[in-house]
């Protein structure tokens, strides 16, 4: 098994690639996840960090969508066409959100996230909402209206796309008062060095990164725990779901059409 070390060289070389093709978005989320992982306590919580950030299974290996050192796999810039349209899994994900015992959670990919706010265990920062335009970024589900996506770096750029192809006579402010960010702070875009009246599409990768990081300060982005099946630390009521997951997988995988934009998904529900 990798290093914490390894691991956190692999998350550096995406924040260089990021830097060198002026990726700010990726970069930050790179640099975030590098300074996570060497936070770890050991090797495979580490390994569970990259994961939260990049996606993938829960089997301890690096992401397939988005290899190591190479951030060409799941979207493309940010102010680019974003590719998460067709993010696509190996096969159908076993999914599943709700509450127990008082407690929120999500699981995909053989994780589950417990505890947190909710824009944490749905890695979504920007609370960006469900709809078709989420699921166009590559939403994987729900979670009382908000959406679901595969990692945090999933979640970021699509609330980055949010901002960045706002209607030109969009303002900050006018996006920030008149939508599900309506009760952000009112210092908290002077803060950031934004000024509220100008034109969202046109704000730099550096302003757009500020005002994304002030959002995700403001409204609370809190992490939880990241459980999986062998790590022996997950809550009694999630027996039940590993189980559930485990029976998923050992299905036969689901075709997925190649002309099509996004795999057809199978979500499970059990909000007991």
């Amino acid at each position: 098994m990798d290093t914490i070390e390894d691991i956190a060289q692999s998350a550096d070389q995406r924040a260089a690639h990021c830097r060198a093709t002026n990726d700010a978005v990726g970069e930050q989320i790179a640099l975030r996840c590098a300074q996570r992982i060497r936070a770890a306590k050991d090797s495979a919580e580490a390994a569970a960090i990259e994961r939260e950030f990049y996606g993938g299974s829960g089997g301890g290996s690096a992401p397939v969508a988005v290899p190591r050192g190479c951030l060409g796999g799941l979207f493309g810039g940010i102010f680019g066409r974003s590719r998460a349209s067709s993010w696509t899994p190996t096969r159908s994900s076993y999914n599943t959100f709700g509450y127990n015992e008082g407690v929120g959670y999500s699981m995909f990919d053989g994780l589950l996230r417990s505890g947190g706010s909710p824009s944490w265990r749905n890695h979504n920062p920007g609370q960006v909402p469900y709809d078709e335009w989420s699921i166009a970024q590559g939403a994987i589900g729900t979670d009382n209206g908000m959406a679901v996506f595969p990692s945090y770096e999933a979640g970021r750029r699509a609330f980055a796309q949010k901002l960045s192809t706002a209607p030109g006579d969009q303002s900050v402010n006018d996006i920030v008062r008149n939508s599900y960010l309506s009760n952000l702070p009112d210092d908290s875009l002077k803060s950031a060095g934004i000024d509220p009246h100008a034109p969202a599409a046109q704000l730099s990768p550096v302003q757009l990164n500020r005002l994304m990081d002030t959002v995700e300060t403001s409204k609370g982005y809190e992490p939880g725990q990241v459980t999986s099946r062998e790590s022996g630390d997950a809550p009694s009521w999630a027996s039940g779901l590993f189980v559930a997951d485990a029976a998923w997988n050992a299905e036969p995988a689901v075709p997925v059409e190649s002309s099509g934009t996004s795999s057809e998904s199978r979500t499970a529900s059990d909000n007991s």
